[in-house]
């Protein structure tokens, strides 16, 4: 076990780093949190709301990767919590520097690119885990958790897990019933690319917003669930051949789902540009922009992510859930309670010697779950697991 204080390097400065930055100083064994942003006023704001002596604040530009190197040479493990767009070339540079690394994802173009440096870290010792927020991120370790236990009380695999996460508000408001709690590029990003799925336990890619479906919560109601891309990662990937039925659903308030393919349908999610006055604009652009505009008017609803994981077969069935929500005396959103928390325990996990694979890892096979699972009870994150009579944990 890690028991010398961290170096750790976080990048960026915005809503998720928040939660990142609360988690590391007070789990994290920190000795210096060292945070990059390009707008001071961001960073001044992280620095007000962090309070702590370890906070060490550089006003710097992550496009100027030989920079972002020199300080993560200066480090043991670095955070990005920047857009996925950065997620490459941070991934390269930590690798290089020889620290370890984990993001929040948002691309699984991105998310790919990034395990083809797996030799690469490995040769340099160096651990990565890509996409380690909430979904993709926590749900994979917390996955395997369930199949094991199956496995466990049956000696087979289950031949269906089914994931169902939403992060909505907790009194539906406005058209959408929905507030923007992350990048809308990421958002359009999970709505539009397609869905890589587990079917006859072959990898299939399905349409996204289709496979509708609804889902009781006992206290919170009805929510309607449909596939959209990301959610699983590599989870597909490690249990084809081995697992029958796999797939991710968003989950959202009834009627956000058919305005989105409505939506869609009609070309407002293109990027084929389209001549608006002369001028040549790609109608996903344009929507980015409003919806960013309209659902920002509604950042201030208390919000909750709502995760359910469903491991079943023959002999019986599983149900994991957690429902997580905003902490105003802390000032985070459930999103970032839920997506900060989950990222900032699997780095300190990975520098403590909880994780000793090397190499970029997958979470739901680098990662301990049980010990995962404990970390997140110690951070206020409880998950209730039911199980079938005479079952045991």
């Amino acid at each position: 076990m890690h028991d010398v204080p961290v170096r750790y390097l976080l990048l960026g400065a915005g809503l998720q780093a928040r939660a990142i930055g609360y988690h590391l100083l007070r789990h994290g064994h920190t000795l210096t949190l060292t945070v990059i942003d390009n707008d001071p006023e961001r960073l001044a704001a992280l620095s007000v709301f962090l309070d702590d002596p370890r906070v060490v604040l550089h006003l710097a530009d992550a496009g100027n990767v030989g920079q972002m190197h020199a300080h993560m040479r200066q480090h043991e493990a670095v955070v990005n919590s920047l857009p996925y767009s950065f997620g490459i070339e941070m991934l390269k540079a930590a690798i290089s520097a020889g620290c370890h690394y984990c993001d929040l994802g948002g691309n699984d173009d991105v998310t790919d690119a990034q395990f083809a440096m797996h030799q690469e870290a490995v040769e340099m010792g160096v651990k990565a885990f890509p996409a380690a927020g909430v979904a993709p991120g926590g749900d994979q370790p917390i996955a395997r958790y369930g199949i094991d236990l199956y496995r466990q009380n049956t000696g087979k695999y289950p031949k269906r897990v089914a994931i169902y996460c939403g992060g909505m508000q907790q009194s539906p408001a406005g058209p959408l019933k929905h507030s923007l709690t992350f990048s809308v590029q990421g958002l359009f990003n999970e709505y539009l690319e397609d869905c890589e799925i587990l079917q006859g336990g072959k990898l299939t890619r399905v349409r996204s917003l289709t496979g509708l479906e609804t889902q009781e919560f006992p206290g919170l109601g009805e929510f309607a669930a449909v596939y959209t891309s990301g959610g699983l990662s590599t989870l597909a990937r490690t249990y084809e051949n081995l697992i029958p039925e796999l797939c991710y659903k968003t989950l959202r308030y009834g009627g956000h789902w058919s305005i989105l393919n409505m939506l869609r349908d009609l070309g407002f999610m293109e990027m084929e540009p389209v001549d608006v006055d002369g001028v040549s604009v790609p109608p996903r652009r344009v929507s980015e922009a409003v919806f960013e505009k309209h659902l920002r008017k509604y950042q201030d609803i208390p919000d909750m992510i709502v995760l359910r994981i469903v491991v079943e077969g023959d002999e019986g069935r599983i149900v994991i859930e957690t429902v997580i929500r905003s902490d105003p005396e802390l000032g985070l959103s459930a999103m970032q309670i839920a997506t900060g928390f989950m990222a900032a325990t699997v780095i300190e996990m990975t520098v403590r010697g909880d994780v000793t694979d090397v190499g970029v890892l997958r979470q739901e096979v680098s990662l301990d779950p049980e010990i995962f699972i404990e970390e997140l009870r110690r951070s206020g994150i409880i998950l209730d697991v039911t199980l079938p009579a005479g079952w045991e944990k």
